[in-house]
């Protein structure tokens, strides 16, 4: 516990320096029995109300859309600025941001197309397939988020 306290307080770097105890669990237990409320808590705010799905999809929109900088659409709904990355993986996936250059506008792609008319066909067949695709992931998202809210939804007895 004083090396604890008298390297930062820092609950890794204690686990790390002294060997033990093995789970961080352990440490946190002796800190709040020998010095309550003195731990440093890292986590989302239990005290603040939680941000709407909607909200969120808006903010993503807008970041997306470019309309304005993280730190702008954060500070705009009065959370961190990495709050709207977070919520963009939490609506599409972990999947996103791809091999693309960040930054770079979308119709950079669309520059280089080719002038075959079979080619632009194929790839219109291509492109409508991958729509086909979302939006059946989000009908299937979308009812896999009903089916939690019924799940969360308080039953009254009588």
């Amino acid at each position: 516990m004083d090396y604890h306290r008298a390297h930062g307080r820092s609950l890794a770097g204690t686990i790390r320096r002294m060997g033990y105890p093995s789970g961080r669990e352990y440490l946190c237990d002796w800190i709040d029995e020998l010095a309550p409320g003195q731990r440093k808590y890292r986590g989302p705010n239990p005290k603040a109300n939680p941000i709407p799905l909607e909200e969120k999809a808006q903010a993503v929109a807008e970041l997306e859309s470019r309309g304005g900088t993280a730190a702008e659409v954060a500070a705009g709904r009065g959370v961190p600025r990495a709050a709207p990355y977070i919520w963009l993986r939490e609506i599409m996936g972990d999947d996103v941001g791809g091999t693309e250059e960040k930054g770079a506008p979308v119709s950079r792609g669309l520059d280089d197309l080719p002038d075959g008319i079979e080619v632009l066909q194929d790839m219109l067949r291509g492109v409508r397939m991958q729509l086909r695709k979302a939006r059946l992931e989000l009908d299937v998202r979308q009812a896999a988020l009903g089916i939690v809210k019924k799940a969360r939804a308080p039953t009254r007895s009588c």
